[in-house]
Formats: structure tokens, sequence, C-alpha cells
């Protein structure tokens, strides 16, 4: 698992494999495609469960939604903060 920092703070973990996951690709081009299904299956694929649930709590607003575009935006900053592993 490798750490990243988001903007606001929070730590989240992502898997290790995600450089040379097809599934992970695929969800992302969904995901840019406007498929509503895309930005859940990049969480799904980048991150266990537990980080998944503490990345949406961590982003939750006080109305306890958690904006898809909140979610879109960390994982931006996700794949920035991965470096050279986050661009293949």
């Amino acid at each position: 698992m490798k750490k990243v920092k988001l903007k606001s703070g929070y730590e989240v973990e992502v898997r290790d494999t995600i450089s040379n996951d097809m599934e992970l690709i695929d969800a992302i081009v969904d995901a840019d495609n406007g498929v509503l299904t895309g930005i859940p299956m990049v969480c799904k694929r980048l991150m266990t469960p537990e980080a998944k649930k503490g990345l949406y709590d961590h982003l939750r607003g006080e109305d306890g939604c958690v904006k898809s575009t909140d979610v879109a935006e960390a994982l931006k900053e996700i794949f920035n903060g991965l470096g050279e592993d986050g661009k293949n």
C-alpha cells in the first residue's frame, strides 16, 4: 500500500498494483466519459473498502452527503500524488 496526502491533510492508502490494473484503466475511461459508475469503480480498484469508506467519511458534508464532485477532485489529487505510478 502507498499513502497519498490530500491538500486537506487527509492521508489515503492506495493499492500497490494500480500501475498494471486494466480494470482501473477501464474505470478511469468510463469516469472521464461521464459514465456514472466510473467514479465508484475507480475507488473500488484504487483502494481497499476500508480506505474508500475513510475517504468518503472525510469528504462527507454536514448534510451526510458525499458529493461525487468532491470524490472526483480527491481522485485527481491521489493520482497527482502518486507521481509516475499514477500516470502509467
